[in-house]
């Protein structure tokens, strides 16, 4: 039995004082009705590959308790949707800066036994919510390394890694290109670089593999771009 939601993450701007209201959609991949619920839980970011965990915890940055579903469980019928409302209610006194957490879709009553072990696995889909409240924040993202994955290849096939640290208060998604110089100088390839999220106090690797046409001496130059002015 299983189901799948979209979309996985929502990102908004919102100032103290403010609500915003969007839709968790749900589908039913089964051949048989299944019963969902939806409830407002608190996230926690860890590793440097963008991980993210739910936690029983109260993060100073929660949103747990500004989250509302309307309609917090429903039955769907097989290949079809369900469709749960929420809304996202910021308080006046929000303290500026990244806040986020999650909204989590379980079974209900669908929980599978483990064989004599008086446990059970309760399959669980979160969808990540980040949000931004304006004001007196600081960006600041720090380059940790750029580096090929080694310093000598026998083919033209290369990887490139940059790791990020974001020292500021805000989440930031920086977004960029690499440039490929050869040994006279002439740019030869450029690489797009996609934007990552990146929560406060939190590092992120970002990796990139092309392929060369010759085997030669190159030069890699990263340029990469966050913030609310574009900073470089």
């Amino acid at each position: 039995i299983g189901f799948s939601i979209s979309p996985y993450s929502y990102e908004y701007e919102l100032k103290g004082g403010q609500e915003v209201t969007a839709t968790l959609k749900v589908e039913n991949i089964n051949k048989t009705d299944i019963t969902v619920s939806v409830e407002p839980e608190n996230l926690v970011a860890y590793g440097q590959d963008g991980q993210v965990s739910i936690t029983d915890e109260e993060p100073s940055f929660s949103i747990k308790s500004w989250v509302k579903v309307t309609n917090s469980s429903a039955t769907i019928k097989p290949k079809e949707f369900g469709y749960f409302d929420f809304k996202i209610s910021v308080p006046l006194d929000a303290e500026p800066g990244s806040h986020y957490g999650a909204l989590s879709v379980r079974f209900v009553g669908n929980e599978n036994p483990l064989n004599g072990s008086g446990a059970s696995i309760v399959q669980k889909s979160s969808a990540i919510i980040l949000l931004r409240v304006p004001g007196d924040v600081k960006e600041e993202l720090n380059l940790v390394y750029f580096q090929p994955e080694k310093f000598f290849y026998s083919d033209t096939k290369f990887k490139l890694s940059a790791l990020f640290e974001n020292k500021g208060t805000v989440n930031v998604k920086p977004s960029g290109e690499i440039n490929i110089f050869d040994i006279w100088g002439n740019k030869v390839k450029t690489i797009k670089v996609a934007g990552k999220n990146i929560l406060p106090d939190k590092k992120r690797i970002f990796e990139e593999e092309f392929d060369m046409e010759d085997i030669s001496y190159f030069r890699a130059e990263l340029n990469m771009f966050y913030g609310s002015t574009s900073q470089k």
